[in-house]
Parts: structure tokens; sequence; C-alpha cells
């Protein structure tokens, strides 16, 4: 069975990579990315099962993002 794949998106890289941790060790592929920009961009070419956001971001907040999810 494939380990399900998470989107973070998170500004704060420490915070991001605990998270990152975390989903790892609790069997999930997880990719990053840093705002919501970069995260539609890696939507276009990667599928993942789940986003799982900050809300609070620039240039694109986590409100944003979702709208254009």
């Amino acid at each position: 069975m494939n380990p399900s794949r998470i989107l973070v998106v998170e500004d704060d890289s420490a915070l991001a990579q605990a998270l990152s941790d975390t989903l790892s060790l609790s069997g999930y592929e997880v990719l990053r990315a840093s705002d919501g920009e970069q995260a539609l961009a890696r939507l276009d070419r990667e599928t993942v099962d789940m986003v799982l956001s900050d809300v609070q971001m620039r240039p694109m907040d986590g409100r944003a993002l979702l709208r254009n999810l």
C-alpha cells in the first residue's frame, strides 16, 4: 500500500520541518512548500491526498490558497 501524500505549506522553516518529521514518522510521504504560490506551482506538477496549510503567510495566505484549490 502506498502512503498518503501530504503537502505541508508553512513559511516558518522550523515548524515545517517539525510537521514534516512527525508526518513522515507516522508513515506519510511529505512534500513541502513555503507559501501559497509555491504550493500551487507544486500541485500543478504533483498529486497529493491532503494539503496542510498555515493561514498567515505572504504573499498568498492560507485562505487564498484554499480558494484556489
